[in-house]
Protein backbone atom coordinates (compact mmCIF):
# COMPACT_ATOMS: atom_id res chain seq x y z
CA UNK A 1 0.00 0.00 0.00
CA UNK A 2 1.32 3.75 -0.85
CA UNK A 3 0.05 6.31 1.72
CA UNK A 4 -0.59 8.95 -0.97
CA UNK A 5 -1.61 11.97 1.32
CA UNK A 6 -1.68 12.69 5.23
CA UNK A 7 -4.31 14.99 6.95
CA UNK A 8 -2.51 15.61 10.11
CA UNK A 9 -5.50 17.67 11.53
CA UNK A 10 -8.13 14.81 10.57
CA UNK A 11 -5.49 12.14 11.74
CA UNK A 12 -6.11 10.38 8.55
CA UNK A 13 -3.80 8.75 5.58
CA UNK A 14 -5.58 8.26 1.93
CA UNK A 15 -4.47 5.64 -0.24
CA UNK A 16 -5.78 4.72 -3.75
CA UNK A 17 -6.73 0.70 -4.47
CA UNK A 18 -8.70 -1.48 -7.14
CA UNK A 19 -11.73 -2.21 -6.06
CA UNK A 20 -11.64 -5.83 -6.98
CA UNK A 21 -8.24 -6.20 -5.03
CA UNK A 22 -8.29 -8.64 -1.98
CA UNK A 23 -7.38 -5.79 -0.13
CA UNK A 24 -10.48 -3.97 -0.36
CA UNK A 25 -12.62 -7.21 -0.27
CA UNK A 26 -10.98 -7.36 3.14
CA UNK A 27 -11.26 -3.86 4.02
CA UNK A 28 -15.07 -3.62 3.05
CA UNK A 29 -15.71 -7.33 5.68
CA UNK A 30 -13.56 -5.82 8.46
CA UNK A 31 -12.89 -2.33 8.59
CA UNK A 32 -10.94 -2.26 11.89
CA UNK A 33 -6.80 -1.68 10.17
CA UNK A 34 -3.48 -1.65 11.77
CA UNK A 35 -0.02 -0.42 10.02
CA UNK A 36 3.03 -1.35 11.09
CA UNK A 37 6.48 0.00 9.87
CA UNK A 38 9.66 0.14 11.41
CA UNK A 39 12.53 2.57 10.99
CA UNK A 40 16.42 0.62 11.19
CA UNK A 41 18.33 3.32 12.55
CA UNK A 42 17.01 4.75 15.36
CA UNK A 43 15.14 1.63 16.36
CA UNK A 44 11.27 2.02 16.43
CA UNK A 45 8.54 1.01 15.50
CA UNK A 46 5.34 2.17 15.05
CA UNK A 47 1.85 0.31 14.98
CA UNK A 48 -1.41 2.78 13.47
CA UNK A 49 -4.94 1.10 14.54
CA UNK A 50 -7.83 2.33 13.12
CA UNK A 51 -10.27 2.42 10.77
CA UNK A 52 -10.79 2.11 7.19
CA UNK A 53 -13.21 3.41 4.54
CA UNK A 54 -13.08 2.96 0.86
CA UNK A 55 -14.64 5.34 -1.69
CA UNK A 56 -15.28 4.74 -5.12
CA UNK A 57 -16.63 6.63 -8.30
CA UNK A 58 -20.45 6.79 -7.30
CA UNK A 59 -19.93 7.82 -3.83
CA UNK A 60 -16.81 9.76 -3.43
CA UNK A 61 -17.53 13.06 -5.31
CA UNK A 62 -14.75 15.36 -6.08
CA UNK A 63 -12.41 13.66 -4.13
CA UNK A 64 -12.49 10.93 -6.28
CA UNK A 65 -12.38 12.65 -9.29
CA UNK A 66 -9.43 15.10 -7.84
CA UNK A 67 -7.68 11.56 -6.80
CA UNK A 68 -8.30 10.12 -9.94
CA UNK A 69 -6.95 13.43 -11.74
CA UNK A 70 -4.17 13.49 -10.05
CA UNK A 71 -2.51 10.06 -11.30
CA UNK A 72 -1.12 9.44 -14.55
CA UNK A 73 -2.19 8.43 -17.47
CA UNK A 74 -0.10 5.09 -16.96
CA UNK A 75 -1.41 4.75 -13.66
CA UNK A 76 -4.95 5.36 -15.23
CA UNK A 77 -4.63 2.37 -17.54
CA UNK A 78 -3.65 0.39 -14.93
CA UNK A 79 -7.29 0.21 -13.42
CA UNK A 80 -8.69 -0.91 -16.78
CA UNK A 81 -6.28 -4.09 -16.50
CA UNK A 82 -7.79 -7.71 -15.91
CA UNK A 83 -8.67 -7.27 -12.15
CA UNK A 84 -5.20 -7.99 -9.55
CA UNK A 85 -4.09 -11.22 -9.49
CA UNK A 86 -5.92 -12.54 -12.23
CA UNK A 87 -4.51 -14.79 -14.83
CA UNK A 88 -2.79 -12.52 -18.05
CA UNK A 89 -5.13 -14.70 -20.26
CA UNK A 90 -8.62 -13.13 -19.03
CA UNK A 91 -9.24 -10.23 -20.84
CA UNK A 92 -9.16 -6.68 -19.34
CA UNK A 93 -12.60 -5.20 -18.66
CA UNK A 94 -13.94 -1.52 -20.15
CA UNK A 95 -13.11 0.66 -22.99
CA UNK A 96 -9.79 2.23 -21.02
CA UNK A 97 -9.46 5.29 -19.41
CA UNK A 98 -9.52 7.83 -22.81
CA UNK A 99 -13.09 6.46 -23.11
CA UNK A 100 -14.52 7.74 -19.63
CA UNK A 101 -15.14 11.37 -18.57
CA UNK A 102 -14.14 10.15 -14.79
CA UNK A 103 -12.49 7.60 -12.50
CA UNK A 104 -12.04 3.64 -13.63
CA UNK A 105 -15.85 2.31 -11.94
CA UNK A 106 -12.59 -0.16 -9.98
CA UNK A 107 -10.79 3.18 -8.73
CA UNK A 108 -11.04 3.45 -4.76
CA UNK A 109 -9.67 5.99 -2.35
CA UNK A 110 -9.15 4.76 1.16
CA UNK A 111 -9.19 6.73 3.84
CA UNK A 112 -7.99 5.47 7.22
CA UNK A 113 -9.14 7.57 10.44
CA UNK A 114 -6.47 6.86 12.74
CA UNK A 115 -7.56 5.86 16.54
CA UNK A 116 -4.43 5.23 18.26
CA UNK A 117 -0.84 4.63 18.01
CA UNK A 118 2.00 2.45 19.76
CA UNK A 119 5.21 3.62 19.51
CA UNK A 120 7.94 1.21 20.56
CA UNK A 121 11.64 2.28 21.18
CA UNK A 122 13.86 -0.39 21.22
CA UNK A 123 17.19 0.94 21.69
CA UNK A 124 16.08 1.34 25.46
CA UNK A 125 16.56 -1.49 27.97
CA UNK A 126 13.70 -2.08 29.26
CA UNK A 127 11.85 -0.94 25.99
CA UNK A 128 10.11 2.19 26.10
CA UNK A 129 6.13 2.05 24.78
CA UNK A 130 4.13 4.99 23.90
CA UNK A 131 0.24 4.50 23.56
CA UNK A 132 -1.42 7.65 21.99
CA UNK A 133 -5.05 7.30 21.94
CA UNK A 134 -7.73 9.78 20.10
CA UNK A 135 -9.64 12.02 22.23
CA UNK A 136 -12.21 14.85 21.56
CA UNK A 137 -10.02 16.70 22.81
CA UNK A 138 -6.51 15.94 21.23
CA UNK A 139 -4.36 13.03 21.53
CA UNK A 140 -3.60 11.46 24.92
CA UNK A 141 -0.37 9.71 25.77
CA UNK A 142 0.38 6.48 27.87
CA UNK A 143 3.28 4.81 28.95
CA UNK A 144 3.01 1.28 28.47
CA UNK A 145 5.01 -2.09 29.63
Amino acid sequence: MVIREIRPEAGQLVFHTDGRSTKSLAISAHPQVELCWYLVGPWLQFRLQGEAKLYGPSDGGEDVAAAWASLSPKMQESFFWGAPRSPKAVTPDGPGPDALPGPAPSFRVGVITVEQVIRLDLQQSPHHRLRYSRQAEGWLEEPLW
